[in-house]
């Protein structure tokens, strides 16, 4: 997706194409019929030559012409909304972080003298993880290793998930009270603990439960669990959080999307519509300065977030739906 000549967001438009790119081999943008043969057949992204005869070889056209916000399958006559393919892999390489495995076992001595320090001339990766021995705990668990070469004694990244934690004993009864829907200021008075120190629990509840999960559902990327058809069932609920700022005192409503297996009744996934890890503000300054307030939704570099335009036209929209 490049900008007609020149650089500039803010004097070119970009060259759109007809329909949204395949990104990391994702493509929606196709008929949603399941009975119409054109279903799973994605629409072209190339704009069909102008001219008596030349019309579009892929059976679809650009519904809502002034918008073009849709595809209309010319089979079924059905209307598909376009959707941002970059969206969909983002959302989903987010969601799935979880089961990433880290590989915990060390890759090089920290001795910046030893062969088997990435900075000596002689370093040879492929020898380097033979030449370390496990040389017992610390005081934490963490496993340390000893070097064969230089003798050098180092820990890894910490294992023991209760490190730093002066009262682990309570993350079992807050667990419990958490799940149990009680108020975040009882809890603080139940087990006698701060705010501050509430909340870092929280975070770490967080993590226990992420890696207990990504420890069984990996087990069906790596093909050890035994096959069979799952019936899954997804379902989508509104919650209501507590007010961002003083000044606007409205509640915040978030929307979670779950999928469970029919079966067993286990929980495969339950996400909101929220990431953390962006600033509203930083967003809004990277999509003002690559244009994407001035493109629908689905050709944006950021299509994944609402810009505050956004939300003012949706205001609006609503406005004049209860007028």
């Amino acid at each position: 997706m490049g900008y007609k000549n020149g650089e500039t967001a803010s004097k070119n438009k970009r060259i759109l194409p007809r329909v949204p790119e395949e990104v990391s081999g994702i493509q929606v943008n196709f008929c949603k019929n399941l009975k119409c043969t054109n279903f799973g057949s994605p629409a072209s992204t190339e704009y069909p030559k102008r001219g008596r005869g030349n019309v579009s070889k892929d059976n679809y056209t650009l519904g809502n012409s002034k918008a073009k916000k849709s595809l209309r399958c010319k089979i079924c006559r059905q209307e598909t909304r376009l959707q941002s393919n970059l969206a969909i892999a983002e959302e989903l390489e987010r969601i799935s972080s979880y089961l990433d495995k880290t590989d915990m076992t060390p890759s090089s001595c920290p001795n910046p003298d030893c062969i088997n320090n990435p900075s000596s001339v002689n370093y040879d990766p492929r020898k380097a993880l033979a030449r370390f021995r496990k040389n017992g705990k610390d005081n934490y668990g963490t496993q340390r290793y000893k070097c064969s070469d230089c003798g050098k004694v180092f820990s890894v990244a910490a294992k023991s998930p209760i490190r730093f934690q002066r009262k682990s004993h309570k993350n079992r009864k807050i667990f419990k009270l958490l799940v149990n829907k009680t108020p975040l200021s009882r809890i603080c008075e139940i087990e006698e603990i701060s705010p501050l120190t509430l909340y870092s629990k929280i975070d770490f509840l967080r993590k226990q439960c992420l890696a207990f999960a990504a420890d069984r559902e990996r087990a069906f990327l790596e093909g050890k669990v035994k096959t069979r058809t799952y019936g899954i069932s997804v379902d989508q609920q509104v919650y209501v959080v507590n007010w961002t700022q003083r000044l606007d005192k409205r509640n915040v409503f978030l929307y979670s999307a779950s999928s469970a297996d029919n079966r067993t009744g286990y929980v495969f996934g339950s996400t909101v519509n929220f990431d953390p890890d962006f600033l509203p503000d930083e967003i809004e300054a990277k999509a003002r300065a690559c244009g994407d307030q001035d493109v629908p939704f689905f050709f944006r570099q950021y299509p994944r977030f609402w810009l505050r335009e956004d939300y003012i036209k949706e205001a609006r929209k609503n406005r004049n739906k209860k007028q």
